[in-house]
């Protein structure tokens, strides 16, 4: 069934806390359903101007990720957004790809790395130790266990991100699209040789 927008630009993230739908719509911004995807509004107080890059809502608060703006907290279903870029690199370069979380723990791939915030993201921590500082495309967690691609490779960190380790092994693809994981099986999508 397709709903009735949003419009002006492709989704590159959906979020779901049903019965309110989230999309992130490059500059166009945020949008938001009330009625499961039905009608739409844009929530873009705070954001306005901004390349809407990922979403994720953890405990009622929106997090929205940037190209060249940081990343982004609304605690009133996008009525209105505050930046918390408190220990993240300059904004003017950073690219916020994506968001995954653990317990307290919210950890974003960057294309400087990963870094994870405790705080609900008022302070951010660097957690590159094996990875380098590289742009990161997708980032999934289970329980500790974190793995990250880049353009050609996937990591794995046993330890909430502290360190990570390249398992390309047997990995015969190039520009992972998205990463998935049911129960320990890893699914990788990308281009093969």
């Amino acid at each position: 069934i397709q709903t009735s927008g949003p419009y002006g630009g492709g989704v590159f993230a959906i979020c779901v806390d049903t019965p309110f739908v989230y999309t992130t719509a490059g500059k166009v911004g945020v949008y938001m359903s009330s009625d499961n995807g039905f009608n739409w509004i844009k929530v873009n107080n705070g954001i306005e101007g901004l390349e809407t890059t990922s979403l994720i809502k953890i405990s009622g608060n929106i997090f929205l990720g940037t190209q060249y703006g940081g990343i982004f907290k609304s605690s009133n279903n996008g009525s209105t957004w505050i930046e918390i870029n408190n220990g993240l690199p300059p904004i003017t370069n950073l690219e916020i790809t994506g968001f995954a979380t653990n317990g307290n723990d919210i950890f974003v791939g960057t294309n400087g790395g990963v870094y994870v915030s405790s705080d609900f993201g008022l302070n951010w921590n660097e957690r590159n130790n094996g990875l380098g500082v590289i742009k990161i495309y997708n980032i999934i967690t289970s329980g500790p266990n974190l793995f990250a691609t880049s353009l050609d490779s996937i990591f794995f960190s046993a330890d909430s991100g502290l360190n990570w380790t390249n398992i390309n092994a047997g990995l015969n693809i190039f520009f992972i699209q998205s990463i998935a994981m049911i129960d320990t099986t890893v699914f990788l999508s990308g281009y093969q040789n």
